[in-house]
């Protein structure tokens, strides 16, 4: 029971990691898809797509996703029905297919 308060601390330390996390994916994710009509591989869309996949690992910087992680992350983008609609449905028509595109540019998939 001693520990409690210092567990209670990392546990609100970590939330506070996560809303952080989810606020500034949110934003960069309205700066990706801001205008699909942008080449997926321009400079600009490539440093959006390094910024996420640089917030997401200071976000868990234990965590190691394996080497297929971000092709199935794109994948799931191109071709998963309820990823697509969600994404779609956030960020515009089209946002879903962009961001995949995004990704496998980035990860030369």
């Amino acid at each position: 029971m001693a520990k409690f308060p210092e567990l209670m601390e990392q546990m609100y330390s970590m939330k506070d990691k996560v809303n952080s996390y989810v606020d500034r994916s949110d934003e960069l994710m309205k700066r990706l898809t801001a205008d699909l009509s942008r080449d997926v591989s321009c400079e600009e869309i490539q440093r959006i797509i390094g910024e996420l996949i640089a917030e997401g690992s200071a976000c868990q910087p234990d965590v190691d996703l394996g080497d297929g992680y971000w092709g199935m992350i794109a994948d799931g983008y191109l071709s998963s029905p309820a990823m697509i609609e969600a994404t779609d449905k956030k960020y515009g028509a089209g946002a879903s297919a962009f961001i995949g595109n995004a990704l496998k540019k980035y990860w030369k998939l």
